[in-house]
């Protein structure tokens, strides 16, 4: 082992790149699991970082190529780094195989620090993460706009509308977890289904209808009525 002190000052921008890995895999993981109702919620409620969130939201394609090179930029540099601190380290017949050693200990260190790790907590804390990444993403996002721009433009956009069908599978959703009552899910499936429903399925024939006559009723008669119809309302006719 080579006991050269230069060595030693690679170990910081190694580190540093590692912690660059981080931030652009959790800031991937937190835009891509928000959604425009979510980030509608932060605008209104005027949140820290929220109209930059929407505005990076809003260029979607961009901004994820952005991270993308950004990622792959400081990691191939960590290694890059990591093989030449290794190759002034290692003497004999060991510098031969710095490309393996380099691959050996720098794969789990990104996978597990650069990757999975911030990932994990982007996902669970996708608000939080995007709230501190937004403004030193603007960096990048200017810094590489030149790549990024055209490379965005060869997709289609990705985040579009969702389709009713997607609607009604959030509202299943969020009744299974507790957000919207069993009947409140119902109502919100059938308001999506009125434009497909025949009036003549629910209309009431008009001799089927509970109603109360004003000249006729009084109070008590009325007040029967509503406990024996269990209805809310009752249309009051003049006959």
């Amino acid at each position: 082992m080579n006991e050269n002190p230069s060595i030693y000052w690679l170990i910081i921008p190694i580190l540093l790149l590692i912690i660059c890995s981080s931030f652009f895999s959790a800031a991937e993981t937190a835009y891509t699991t928000l959604n425009i109702g979510k980030i509608e919620t932060l605008v209104n409620k005027k949140a820290f970082g929220a109209k930059l969130i929407k505005k990076q939201f809003s260029f979607f394609n961009q901004t994820l190529v952005t991270l993308l090179i950004c990622n792959n930029v400081v990691n191939i540099a960590s290694s890059a780094l990591l093989s030449s601190l290794l190759a002034k380290a290692l003497v004999g017949n060991l510098s031969n195989y710095v490309a393996l050693f380099s691959t050996l200990v720098m794969t789990p260190i990104i996978v597990l620090l650069g990757e999975i790790t911030p990932k994990l907590i982007a996902k669970y804390h996708p608000i939080n993460t995007a709230q501190v990444i937004c403004y030193p993403l603007s960096f990048f996002y200017y810094l590489f706009w030149i790549f990024t721009y055209p490379i965005s433009k060869i997709g289609k956009k990705i985040y579009i509308t969702n389709t009713e069908e997607d609607l009604k599978n959030i509202i299943d959703v969020a009744q299974n977890e507790g957000v919207l009552e069993t009947n409140e899910s119902i109502m919100a499936q059938n308001a999506l289904d009125l434009d497909s429903i025949k009036v003549k399925k629910h209309y009431v024939r008009l001799k089927d209808v509970v109603s109360v006559n004003v000249n006729n009723s009084n109070i008590s008669e009325i007040l029967d009525v509503f406990v024996e119809t269990n209805y809310s309302r009752l249309p009051v006719i003049n006959n």
